[in-house]
């Protein structure tokens, strides 16, 4: 059951007011993480390069086939993952870019494992989580 909000966490213009009444306006917004994207399309990484990491979230209750960005209640966290699986950054959170859109700096490591990196990406707004599954998100390569 959702929970309710004083103020909507949508700006007023992502409600269509033929479609949805006044009460609409005053449910928490599931945060959403419609794409996960990175600087580049995929990046290969050297050992001890860093690494920018993005997320963009957007809402998924307003008008049927339009979101908008929008920025949860508490700060998004990333969590990082080796090529073995084991968690290589626990979730940390990330820096805010712009309405919707955050990023986490990694530094890799000269002696973090060769291979392919892994993250999930959480949001919380009130009572509502996002969580994403284990994305892959780059690859460190030798130096």
């Amino acid at each position: 059951m959702p929970s309710f909000a004083a103020n909507p966490t949508s700006p007023s213009y992502a409600f269509d007011f033929n479609v949805f009444d006044w009460s609409f306006m005053v449910m928490d917004i599931i945060p959403t993480f419609v794409k996960i994207i990175m600087e580049r399309e995929f990046q290969l990484v050297e050992a001890g390069q860093a690494v920018t990491l993005l997320a963009s979230i957007q809402d998924i209750m307003t008008t049927v086939g339009e979101r908008f960005n929008f920025d949860p209640g508490t700060t998004p966290q990333i969590e990082i993952y080796n090529p073995n699986g084991t968690t290589k950054v626990a979730f940390a959170n990330m820096n805010f870019v712009s309405t919707g859109l955050y990023n986490y700096q990694h530094q890799t490591l000269v002696t973090d494992q060769i291979g392919l990196y892994t993250a999930r990406f959480k949001a919380v707004n009130g009572t509502m989580t996002g969580l994403t599954d284990k994305l892959l998100v780059f690859e460190v390569t030798a130096q």
